[in-house]
């Protein structure tokens, strides 16, 4: 080292001489009058603060979800090397355990290996009212949740006349080439008692609603939480590194085979049905089409089975999922995704599932205080 040290004081190359100028900034100069000066914590990029446009504005974002909230608290206020940071989060993930399968992203493994000084900037969303027909559970872990049903199309018709140019603001999005589900096709039922199905944004956008609506801080439900409180299961394969529910490795369907990993064939008896521009009823999932017209059919509930657990109602099918805290979504009956295998896999946050035939619904939740 001490040999390297006196190669570079050697060398007339490059920035010879530091300058500083105050605590915050610093001169370089060079052998012929060259300089140059760098600002304490100069970054490479600038910081983003509309991380979610053009959906959504931060004002319309929960205080649940916190991905702002960390990406600027680690921008601004870290005091650390931020390089090492990372490299030290993943290792501490893969030297714990972890694996590809389950890897949740570098913003998750900074936020938990962080999560000692950055839970000191949260607030606590916990809240002691009690609001009606959101049901009072205690979980495993001691806490008490508020938990609601299935957010219907008509709470979701009184967020409209609430907001009355939100839907004119989507389809401007529409036509600027922001691919953004028709949510009056994918809720056209008559029965608007039945579960509304919106995208990400939608739900992020409704919860801030609700919220500023009952002066409260209400989110999604987790993946465990929901484990917990759903009347559903799932089987766990130890050895994979997965978790997944595990239906035969090969099935035949009408003579047709299918597999682990394929989309289910068997859209016909499940509680969702498409329907043509004139009413008439779909058998199966529609042909491939361009994406203005696909927006054009409506998907409907059909003869769809509930089950009930807390006094809460939850669709029996694995063709409807709920969106989780997360950004990820859980299928329903099965725990999995549309694919069969993956927990809670990331869905397009653009998408209420219709290209998969799906929809996906939500609820809402809070934690009350002790």
């Amino acid at each position: 080292m001490n040999l390297f040290i006196q190669r570079i004081e050697e060398i007339n190359q490059g920035w010879i001489e530091v300058l500083p100028f105050n605590e915050n900034l610093i001169f370089l100069k060079g052998e012929h009058g060259e300089y140059d000066f760098i600002f304490k914590n100069q970054r490479d990029e600038e910081f983003k603060h509309q991380i979610y446009e053009p959906y959504l504005k931060r004002s319309d974002v929960p205080k649940f979800e916190d991905e702002y909230h960390f990406k600027r608290w680690f921008y601004f206020e870290f005091k650390g090397n931020r390089q090492q940071q990372l490299h030290q989060a993943e290792n501490e993930y893969y030297c714990s355990g972890g694996n590809t399968h389950n890897y949740p992203g570098i913003e998750e493994l900074l936020k938990r290996s962080l999560y000692s000084d950055y839970a000191k900037t949260l607030i606590d969303l916990r809240s002691s009212i009690e609001l009606p027909n959101f049901q009072k559970i205690k979980l495993e872990n001691g806490k008490c949740l508020m938990v609601s049903d299935l957010i219907t199309i008509e709470d979701f018709k009184e967020f409209l006349i609430a907001n009355s140019s939100y839907l004119e603001g989507r389809a401007e999005l529409f036509e600027k080439k922001c691919s953004l589900d028709n949510l009056e096709s994918v809720n056209a039922d008559e029965d608007t008692t039945l579960p509304v199905s919106l995208t990400w944004y939608d739900v992020m956008t409704f919860i801030s609603w609700f919220n500023r609506k009952n002066k409260i801080e209400t989110r999604l439900l987790t993946y465990d939480e929901f484990f917990e409180v759903s009347p559903f299961y799932q089987t766990i394969d130890d050895h994979s590194g997965l978790s997944f529910y595990t239906p035969p490795i090969k099935k035949i369907f009408k003579g047709k085979e299918s597999f682990i990993g394929q989309p289910n064939e068997e859209f016909e008896y499940n509680c969702l049905s498409f329907y043509d521009e004139s009413g008439v009823k779909i058998i199966g999932h529609p042909p491939y089409m361009e994406e203005h017209t696909f927006q054009k059919i409506q998907l409907r509930f059909d003869n769809v089975k509930l089950l009930e657990k807390h006094r809460l109602k939850y669709i029996d099918s694995k063709n409807f999922g709920e969106w989780l805290a997360d950004k990820t979504y859980v299928c329903c009956k099965s725990l999995t995704g549309f694919y069969n295998y993956i927990a809670s896999p990331t869905v397009a946050l653009d998408s209420t599932g219709k290209y998969r035939g799906r929809k996906i619904g939500f609820r809402l939740c809070y934690e009350l205080k002790a």
